[in-house]
């Protein structure tokens, strides 16, 4: 069990052999994910759990972590406790040496046991270092409105459908050429389909960028895009409670539509955090069934924790013994990159 007296943690195994943590510090910092829900959920329960530790949680891309917190450092201001939101900024961090293990953070018994986790620590961290976790594996596919694409169509072509000029000028894409989801869905394209039908897709059938994916999702519900490259599927599910975009659906999630990822969110620890003691309290809180569980509901991601069973929104899962292209992992970095690249070059402005 893990709770909070005032500043005083306590950690208590099965066997009632108990380890303290002091949180000097009043307060945790968090880099969080830029998802409404998920920074909803966690700032509202961490509140109700300790309420005597204020969580202070920021949102930003994944681009813009690696300069702020650089600079920050270089001069001295060591602000953060947890960076918990997209991977390539994780991995970015990591490579900039601004993270810590986080193996030796992990203190609750029904944490740290490796079986407890699909793949056990092999496969929970998406880099060979060991410091950028992956507590969720998400499927992620493009979506599209039935009312104006036929199904069948979908089901026949699969990716290719982007591909007819029947459809040019109604493609709305969270913006690749920023990295992101909107990256990962332009390397799935690249991978199964190649770099000129990639083109094809940006250049010749005009696809429309947005900053932020509730943009994009806005854009199909409301009519103006019929196919959306990077939903949020919290938006869609605002708008469906109102009676709006019923027909929108995912292609699938086989391999050939769909790629793997960690859903926007890993877990790293910030080496010389602000507040050493939060930070292990915060991890070890995160990790636990409950938290998991908490935004495997709210958020549609998936944990990994073998307890926690699959969030299952539109037929979203990971099909048995396919293999996924996973463009959440390190060694898909560069890449990822040349095809962020050409997408600047094939779309400049």
């Amino acid at each position: 069990t893990l709770w909070a007296t005032g500043r005083v943690t306590t950690i208590v195994d099965r066997s009632g052999r108990c380890s303290v943590i002091i949180a000097f510090s009043s307060v945790v910092t968090v880099a969080g994910s830029r998802s409404p829900d998920a920074r909803r959920v966690m700032t509202e329960r961490w509140r109700h759990d300790f309420p005597d530790i204020a969580i202070e949680y920021t949102v930003g891309s994944s681009t813009q972590w690696l300069p702020r917190m650089m600079e920050e450092r270089k001069a001295g201001k060591f602000l953060w406790d947890i960076f918990a939101t997209g991977p390539s900024g994780g991995l970015s961090l990591s490579h900039a040496g601004a993270l810590a293990p986080l193996l030796p953070l992990l203190m609750r018994p029904d944490v740290k046991d490796p079986a407890l986790w699909e793949g056990g620590f092999d496969e929970f961290f998406i880099d060979e270092a060991k410091r950028v976790s992956g507590p969720f594996e998400q499927p992620a596919t493009i979506w599209y409105d039935s009312a104006k694409v036929p199904e069948e169509k979908v089901n026949r072509l699969g990716l290719e459908v982007l591909l007819d000029p029947a459809y040019k000028g109604k493609i709305a894409w969270q913006d690749p050429r920023i990295g992101g989801p909107g990256e990962n869905y332009s390397y799935l394209i690249y991978h199964v389909l190649g770099q000129d039908a990639l083109r094809r897709i940006l250049v010749d059938q005009q696809s429309t960028f947005f900053n932020a994916a509730s943009q994009a999702t806005e854009s199909v519900v409301r009519g103006r895009h019929w196919f959306v490259v990077g939903v949020q599927a919290s938006t869609l599910e605002e708008f469906k409670k109102q009676g709006l975009g019923a027909s929108i659906k995912p292609f699938g999630t086989g391999p050939k539509v769909a790629f793997s990822g960690t859903g926007g969110m890993v877990l790293a620890a910030i080496e010389h955090p602000a507040h050493p003691n939060a930070q292990k309290l915060f991890i070890n809180w995160f990790l636990t069934k409950d938290i998991q569980e908490l935004l495997s509901k709210t958020d549609r991601l998936n944990s990994v924790r073998k307890d926690v069973p699959p969030h299952t929104d539109g037929g979203l899962v990971i099909l048995p013994g396919k293999k996924y292209l996973n463009t959440s992992l390190e060694q898909l970095l560069k890449e990822k990159h040349s095809v962020r690249v050409l997408s600047r070059k094939l779309v400049p402005n």
